[in-house]
């Protein structure tokens, strides 16, 4: 019953920890934004992810009505 107890307890930390580094992150993300290019430019002060390019767009995966 105890190493039950010591799993749970350890789940629970582990647990706390990632939600802590979550919300470190997306603060940190907020404050500073993240740009994807190739020319090195910094991101726009109002946005959190920043992608340009002259060449390449963007694919977004889909997903069929049965793999939702």
């Amino acid at each position: 019953m105890r190493f039950f107890q010591t799993v749970h307890t350890m789940k629970k930390i582990i647990f706390s920890i990632t939600i802590s580094l979550f919300v470190a992150l997306s603060f940190y993300a907020q404050q500073s934004g993240v740009s994807i290019n190739t020319s090195g430019s910094n991101p726009a002060p109002s946005a959190i992810l920043d992608v340009s390019s002259t060449s390449q767009g963007v694919l977004i995966p889909r997903m069929t009505q049965s793999e939702r």
